[in-house]
């Protein structure tokens, strides 16, 4: 639970898929079910505006210091888009 305090100091994007899922996201049910104080700062479709956010330094682990990084869900791993 430390480590979600952690994270939680800084601002939460959420990536929105359209045609996608419209409820509420895993990261804002996680929120929702821990009853954790905590809004979501940004919710867009465009991923690359979320690639100029600055992550802090503190929360990325060395191995995944990257200039960019996408993950995306493991239905899609194998679509040539993804």
């Amino acid at each position: 639970m430390r480590q979600l305090e952690n994270v939680l100091l800084y601002p939460l994007a959420i990536c929105l898929i359209p045609g996608g899922i419209t409820g509420p996201s895993k990261a804002e049910q996680l929120i929702r079910n821990l009853k954790i104080k905590k809004k979501i700062n940004l919710r867009i479709s465009d991923i690359s505006l979320m690639t100029n956010l600055p992550i802090p330094h503190e929360i990325v682990p060395q191995s995944y210091q990257h200039k960019i990084t996408l993950f995306c869900h493991q239905t899609n791993r194998n679509q040539p888009l993804s």
